[in-house]
């Protein structure tokens, strides 16, 4: 009997070590699942086509960023495009462009007179959470005006960014561009690209992609009524056989100066960023005539500030039959180009375009989330 007993007991050990090294190596098991998740997650490879939270109502909308929870139409490659995210930032420019190679290129980045902290904080939020931005391999500001200019400190604050184009001119009250000017040239490792009185050209190019820079300095404009406005960057960007020009706050007599550029003689224009808001002071009719535009985006609030998109300016787009998208109606509006040229524009709201007289295909991306 007591042998039998202790061999009893000695098996109820046995069993007891067994349970215990069997949960060990579950919870080891589970825990390096849960850390190898954890580790994608930091690296930014968690999911590739959609956001695999999936439950926080969110649109995320940059395919290249690997967050996308959004479906593009069968036709367009993915994998080689290129997206242009007009930012609904109110009365101001705020673009981002995110490019095949994973380089990322902003175009102004300012709302209103004064921005509020409310619309910063949003502002930025886009740029982490929506792009995944990491760092930013190009930032270009058109002109002084602190609405295409009063959030740029903030993305020298937190990001590191690699190259800075800029107009090296400010007027005296203007503090807001002075900052921006000082914390550009305290950036550690950028590249800067001051414009000054003369006009400069600066290329861009990377996979499949090509910018041209035109600068016009501010020698040609002096005297005129808006200088400032007068001396904005301009910005071709091709890829896949398709032009966007981008014009700041470009006026009618920076208009004609760009256009009357050898370089740009057959510039043939898919999408144009409409100058200064859709002011009356630019998009003239010689202008049009030159680029030739299908489609037109237009940055600006609800009109009450400037009263921008002017009638006269929304007259000549529909004169032109110009496909037209604004993001006070349109909310956030993603331009998605890939490698053969399929070009589209998903809204952030579901309203019509305007000025599409000629009844074209509008190109609109209805929204659908992946499943």
């Amino acid at each position: 009997m007591a042998t039998r007993k202790s061999s009893s007991k000695k098996t109820n050990v046995r069993e007891i070590v067994l349970i215990f090294i069997i949960l060990v190596l579950i919870a080891a098991l589970l825990a390096s699942l849960f850390a190898a998740d954890e580790i994608k997650s930091i690296l930014g490879l968690s999911g590739n086509a959609q956001n695999e939270s999936g439950d926080d109502g969110v649109v995320y909308t940059s395919v290249l960023s690997g967050k996308a929870n959004v479906v593009l139409p069968s036709e367009f490659d993915g994998e080689n495009c290129v997206e242009v995210h007009f930012i609904d930032i109110g009365q101001g420019d705020a673009i981002a462009v995110m490019l095949p190679d994973g380089k990322t290129f902003l175009i102004d980045a300012g709302s209103g007179t004064s921005v509020s902290a409310a619309t910063r904080t949003e502002y930025m939020n886009y740029l982490s959470d929506i792009l995944a931005i990491d760092v930013v391999d190009y930032l270009l500001v058109t002109h002084p005006d602190s609405d295409h200019v009063n959030l740029a400190s903030g993305v020298l604050e937190e990001y590191d960014v690699k190259n800075i184009y800029y107009n090296e001119y400010y007027t005296e009250g203007s503090k807001t561009y002075k900052t921006f000017m000082d914390d550009a040239e305290a950036e550690t490792g950028a590249t800067l690209y001051e414009i000054g009185a003369e006009e400069e050209k600066y290329t861009v190019t990377g996979d499949g992609y090509e910018f041209e820079i035109f600068a016009p300095g501010n020698t040609g404009f002096e005297g005129a009524e808006s200088a400032k406005n007068s001396m904005s960057i301009m910005c071709v960007l091709t890829y896949g056989g398709r032009t966007v020009l981008f014009t700041g706050d470009a006026e009618v007599e920076t208009e004609e100066w760009f256009i009357s550029l050898p370089e740009v003689a057959d510039l043939d224009v898919d999408v144009l960023k409409v100058g200064h808001h859709g002011s009356e002071s630019c998009t003239s009719q010689a202008f049009m005539e030159a680029i030739k535009p299908e489609y037109a985006l237009i940055s600006c609030d609800n009109g009450t500030a400037y009263g921008h998109p002017h009638a006269v300016t929304m007259n000549t787009l529909f004169a032109f039959g110009t496909v037209t998208y604004r993001t006070n109606r349109h909310g956030n509006v993603v331009l998605y180009l890939d490698d053969d040229g399929d070009f589209g524009f998903l809204p952030e709201n579901d309203v019509p375009v305007e000025n599409n007289r000629l009844g074209i295909n509008p190109l609109t991306i209805t929204l659908q989330k992946a499943a």
